[in-house]
């Protein structure tokens, strides 16, 4: 699958891996989360940072991605948020990188974009001078302050020098500590020592250090000890604190690192006024699709005023795995979208093609009145198998009605002119199907083969005023001169 994102369950020993060919970032470096858990990872051959969610979606369907989110002046390394008391305010959940290549640690501030992100890139942590500083990773320590490790190397390149080159550093590198003038450093906790209710005290910490440390040493411990005591901590939690919210995010990992689904916790998170955590009680019902209801939660999710939550809940869909899951996805057609919406609506129609295609086939995949949407997933990933089974579908006539015209009009609008005349011959008195020809023939320079004057023709005799209407559209449509003069006699 070339490069890109991996994930890694170590309990279920399964490996996932996303953007496939090399869709965002050529030799992938880094990944990295935020304070609510929404993935970033890095490109190492194109100096990007991508914002990962949107791909995160079971298909290997290739997919080019958004490579102008966060733009560095080099190759870098694995990103990180800053979060520490030792650092300066304005320094606080800003976003760090390991440019290696311009022998910068680069800093980036984050906002919200829509469903997705923007940066806005600030003074450089540190800029050197000589080609020797290589920052190849920069981490905030347990003491607050920030460890940047420096290959020493002025030699980077794998083809660029001889591997022979004595300007090769083999033997050391350097390790700075940088702190912050005038604000103390932190003692470090004693996480190794305590139990599991102690660990879960650590969630409270403002600094992210204690917090990631203290989950993973939890994920580790026996479920038996964990399980019990997160249930213990999360009953305390004051509903009234200001904290509380974002400590639902906090526990609800121990949770899902040991299988554990919890249906009231994410009915809590999906209740808060914080788009945040509606997010990411959204992700939850695709790790957890069977405790909880999925469905409902996503139609509730699709709905959400924000774009995020809606784009989570494309992803969730993708994972629940069903065709009303698709259909829910699908009603982000009615609301805005952005690039990251549609990127991950696209995923999750190639993701879920293995449950619709069979429905298409057997004639069950009904959208009911919102025909646009059947269009939009069969114009989105129906190939020549799909068009062959909507012609079979209405051949054998299994479907009729409005069903019957919505797979006619979607195999006018993403097929050939093969496909054009047959909706033609199948559907001739259909005012919808006649339009959707029309406008196809303008659109998409698609038109029938065959005699179309003789069709025109037929279509004007008919005694039904939408059918002779739908006919001069056509006429104009297919350029069809020579029925000039008889269009306008009978339209006189």
């Amino acid at each position: 699958n070339r490069s890109g994102v991996w994930r890694y369950n170590p309990r279920t020993m399964k490996l996932d891996g996303f953007f496939n060919e090399s869709t965002a970032g050529l030799n992938s470096w880094g990944v990295t989360f935020d304070d609510y858990g929404q993935v970033f990872h890095g490109g190492g051959a194109n100096y990007c940072l991508y914002y990962s969610t949107p791909g995160l979606i079971p298909t290997l369907h290739p997919l080019a991605y958004k490579d102008n989110f966060c733009v560095s002046r080099g190759k870098s390394m694995e990103p990180e948020f800053l979060s520490s008391r030792h650092l300066p305010d304005d320094l606080q959940g800003v976003l760090m990188k390991s440019t290696y290549f311009t022998s910068q640690v680069s800093l980036y501030k984050i906002s919200d974009d829509g469903a997705g992100f923007k940066s806005a890139a600030l003074t450089d942590l540190i800029a050197s001078k000589s080609n020797a500083f290589r920052p190849v990773e920069s981490r905030v320590g347990p003491d607050g302050a920030i460890y940047v490790c420096d290959w020493l190397n002025p030699i980077i390149g794998h083809y660029q020098a001889s591997y022979r080159d004595p300007r090769r550093n083999r033997t050391h590198g350097h390790i700075w500590r940088v702190t912050a003038e005038g604000r103390p450093l932190l003692p470090r906790p004693a996480l190794d020592k305590m139990s599991a209710a102690d660990l879960l005290e650590q969630l409270r910490s403002p600094e992210r250090w204690p917090r990631d440390h203290a989950r993973c040493l939890l994920y580790n411990m026996p479920k038996q000890d964990v399980i019990p005591a997160a249930d213990a901590w999360l009953a305390k939690l004051d509903p009234n604190s200001p904290e509380s919210a974002r400590m639902l995010y906090e526990v609800s990992g121990i949770f899902a690192a040991h299988e554990e689904p919890r249906p009231v916790l994410v009915e809590r998170l999906l209740g808060s006024n914080d788009f945040r955590l509606r997010c990411w009680g959204t992700r939850l019902t695709g790790y957890w699709p069977k405790a909880l209801d999925a469905a409902g939660i996503l139609r509730r999710s699709i709905a959400d005023e924000n774009a995020r939550v809606r784009m989570e809940a494309i992803i969730a869909a993708s994972y629940v795995g069903t065709v009303d899951a698709l259909k829910i996805a699908t009603h982000a057609l009615e609301k805005p979208r952005d690039f990251y919406v549609d990127y991950a609506l696209t995923q999750c129609i190639h993701a879920l093609q293995p449950v619709w295609q069979p429905a298409l086939a057997n004639g069950t995949l009904d959208f009911g009145a919102r025909t646009h949407a059947l269009i939009h997933v069969l114009r989105t990933a129906a190939g020549p198998a799909s068009l062959a089974q909507i012609r079979e579908l209405i051949s054998a006539k299994r479907v009729s009605g409005e069903a019957r015209d919505d797979l006619l009009c979607a195999l006018v609008e993403i097929g050939t002119s093969n496909d054009a005349g047959f909706a033609l011959e199948q559907s001739a008195t259909s005012p919808r199907v006649l339009m959707a020809l029309a406008a196809n023939s303008q659109l998409r320079k698609v038109v029938p083969g065959g005699d179309l004057n003789a069709e025109l023709e037929r279509l004007l005799a008919n005694n039904e005023p939408a059918v002779r209407a739908a006919a001069y559209r056509l006429a104009a449509a297919w350029l069809l001169k020579n029925q000039s003069a008889r269009t306008l006699a009978t339209s006189q």
